[in-house]
């Protein structure tokens, strides 16, 4: 496969001081030690990456060119966009947990579940890796191995399901959906998802262009964004993935790996 039809991607913010692109800076320099520089780069961002910053972000790693994408001016200009932020009391209301996230937050998964895939149309093949997460170990032929798995989707970390104040709403509205469009699910359907693995999004490998093509997966994607779940409940694109994968997906079609290793910052957790 050509290598430029693969990017590692992460949305970031953008801050008043330098200083406050130390986390950043060190996924940039992990990704640099450890993967392909045959790989593109991009880095979303809300337009607030100053182009001193950005000139300041890149010459941590001079010889890893980064692509730095403003979602707000770049087409096609639908992600964070505010007018999403609608509250749905009758299928998922907001509780005191959901409250507690910012419409930045929301906005981000939504991004995760929706927008990206818009945004990389150049790319067959994404790898996602956020700000927080430093790799220290990566298998850079991951790819040519999902491809001989016939496989679409892999994190380094599957874990439970998402907490019910956050997922209010979820299981009614994937029941319509498969009663809707008449869908043979691939696992039995629960009502609490026990069963799901979901996988550890913030550090993920995806097909972009199997999804594009997947009529059940863009027919999800659609209902989920007009019942403004994300925002009003705080779905996250986490139970939403896993949702996915384990309804509509064979199981052979995803998988947890152990060939990709890394420090989840913010959450203090070690992944293989």
């Amino acid at each position: 496969m050509h290598r430029k039809s693969i990017a590692v991607v992460a949305l970031t913010k953008g801050y008043e001081k330098k200083e406050n692109y130390q986390d950043l800076i060190a996924r940039n320099k992990s990704i640099n030690k450890y993967l392909s520089n045959q790989f593109d780069n991009l880095l979303f961002h809300e337009g607030n990456i100053s182009v001193a910053h950005q000139k300041y972000i890149q010459s941590f790693t001079p010889e890893m060119e980064i692509k730095f994408i403003n979602i707000k001016t770049e087409y096609p200009r639908t992600a964070f966009n505010n007018c999403k932020n609608k509250i749905n009391n009758d299928l998922c209301p907001p509780t005191s947990r959901s409250s507690q996230f910012t419409l930045g937050y929301k906005h981000m998964c939504h991004f995760w579940f929706i927008d990206f895939l818009d945004y990389t149309k150049d790319y067959q093949y994404l790898i996602r890796i956020d700000e927080d997460c430093f790799i220290h170990k990566f298998d850079n032929d991951i790819v040519e191995v999902m491809e001989k798995k016939n496989q679409v989707f892999i994190s380094p970390y599957f874990r439970k399901f998402d907490v019910p104040d956050v997922t209010l709403g979820m299981t009614k509205l994937l029941k319509e959906f498969v009663n809707e469009n008449n869908i043979e699910l691939k696992n039995k359907l629960e009502e609490d998802h026990n069963s799901v693995k979901c996988p550890y999004t913030n550090c993920m490998l995806i097909n972009c262009e199997y999804f594009r093509k997947n009529d059940i997966f863009i027919k999800f994607q659609t209902k989920i964004d007009e019942s403004s779940c994300i925002y009003s409940n705080r779905w996250g694109d986490l139970p939403l993935w896993g949702l996915v994968l384990w309804y509509f997906e064979d199981n052979y079609r995803y998988q947890e790996v152990r060939t990709i290793g890394y420090r989840h910052g913010s959450h203090s957790m070690t992944i293989n």
